[in-house]
């Protein structure tokens, strides 16, 4: 075999083992430190997963906030109010007049004859023309609009027409004035006045006892005598003269203390009365004659302030309002068309 040259010492050896230790412990700090490089780095990795989903998530819903603002869902507006609240009809303001005052007072025939319902049946259809109030009425009194109306319907209808028709409602300016004669609560019977808007707010600028009753009135345009000259029962004022008849039948001058106008449903009928001499009369059946009857008692041949009567006769009254005064004195007597007549409005001691 070859020569393979000196066997190294023990010193060598030595410094051989210790050269392998040195090497074996920088090659494990090596270890470790490359381990917690990788540990750290991880870390990091990690760190930055986190930042970059944070900072992607953050971005998303600063988006959608832009988004959102951009195509934001309105808010809710008012429902708006419509037109048959906002601007009622004037049977719709009656109805509230009445909501607030009391169902109104209506004047109908001081005697309920046997043909009474009869009669308001006829009226049905002169009601029907007005569509306006028609309607408001059928919705009010829960009436099926079908054109099927059973006659206990029509006279529903025909009634809430004739009380509604008491009801005053002049327009003034935007808005209405009103009059309205109501019983309270407590059974007593008032007269209401004021304004009403088209929205139906209230302002009520009179209201006080009526202690007149029901008046039952002489038509428009009826001539009462005064010392003046004749004068349209609608043109008398409080506190003008006029002519009335004392206890001992003498025409004597007095003043007017009352004057009375109440409105009439469309479907107000009178009494057209005429005498044999040519006078005649446009007057509601219950109003009182001079002699202490009532027109309704009256038939052809009947004798009154004396004349005949030959002609008694119920028609459609064109107008709005009838009318009535009173005068001082005695006995409440005045002239009407020549005819001496007595006063809804007097009460006698």
């Amino acid at each position: 075999m070859g020569a393979l040259g000196p066997r190294p010492t023990c010193s060598a050896r030595l410094q051989f083992h210790d050269l392998g230790v040195k090497m074996k412990r920088n090659y494990q700090k090596r270890q470790k430190k490359f381990f917690h490089m990788n540990q750290k780095g991880f870390v990091n990795i990690v760190l930055v997963v986190i930042i970059v989903a944070l900072a992607g998530a953050g971005i998303y819903f600063v988006s959608t906030r832009q988004i959102t603002s951009l195509t934001a869902i309105p808010s809710p507006s008012p429902t708006p109010i419509s037109k048959s609240t906002a601007q009622l009809t004037p049977t719709e303001l009656k109805y509230f007049l009445e909501d607030k005052f009391g169902k109104a007072t209506f004047c109908g025939p001081p005697v309920v004859r046997n043909d009474y319902e009869s009669e308001l049946l006829t009226q049905f259809p002169t009601v029907m023309e007005n569509a306006e109030e028609f309607s408001v009425i059928l919705k009010r009194t829960n009436i099926i609009d079908d054109g099927q109306w059973s006659n206990e319907d029509k006279l529903t209808i025909v009634r809430e027409h004739n009380r509604l028709s008491a009801i005053s409602l002049e327009a003034f300016n935007s808005n209405y004035k009103f009059s309205i004669r109501s019983h309270s609560q407590d059974k007593e019977e008032l007269i209401s006045e004021g304004f009403i808007t088209q929205s139906g707010s209230i302002t009520t600028t009179k209201q006080e006892p009526y202690t007149y009753g029901c008046p039952i009135c002489l038509a428009e345009n009826t001539l009462i005598d005064t010392p003046f000259g004749v004068m349209a029962i609608q043109d008398l004022q409080k506190g003008m003269p006029i002519w009335t008849m004392n206890n001992s039948g003498l025409r004597v001058p007095a003043k007017i203390l009352e004057t009375v106008r109440t409105q009439v449903p469309s479907t107000h009928r009178v009494t057209h009365l005429t005498l044999d001499d040519g006078r005649e009369l446009f007057i509601s059946p219950g109003h009182p004659t001079g002699d202490g009857r009532t027109i309704g008692d009256l038939f052809v041949g009947d004798s009154l302030d004396g004349g005949r009567v030959i002609t008694v006769e119920n028609i459609l009254y064109q107008k709005d309002f009838t009318y009535d005064i009173l005068p001082s004195g005695e006995t409440g007597l005045y002239w009407a068309n020549g005819i001496l007549t007595g006063s809804t409005l007097f009460h006698s001691n």
